[in-house]
């Protein structure tokens, strides 16, 4: 998700607005579609890692 790959890089440069702007848009696409769903055509590993950067951003429990 392009959402998470910009908080990522942002990686807290941000100002909070820009940052609760693309976490709005992120749970906006999860309460839309799953993550395992939006994640299907992913490697395992790949998986895992966006699974630990969205954790890590508070948008799903790990």
């Amino acid at each position: 998700m392009l959402e998470v790959i910009t908080l990522i890089v942002d990686a807290g440069r941000a100002s909070e607005q820009t940052e609760q702007y693309h976490k709005n848009i992120i749970s906006s696409i999860l309460l839309k579609h799953s993550l395992p769903e939006l994640l299907s055509h992913v490697s395992e590993e790949d998986r895992k890692d966006i699974f630990y950067d969205i954790s890590l951003l508070g948008l799903i429990n790990k």
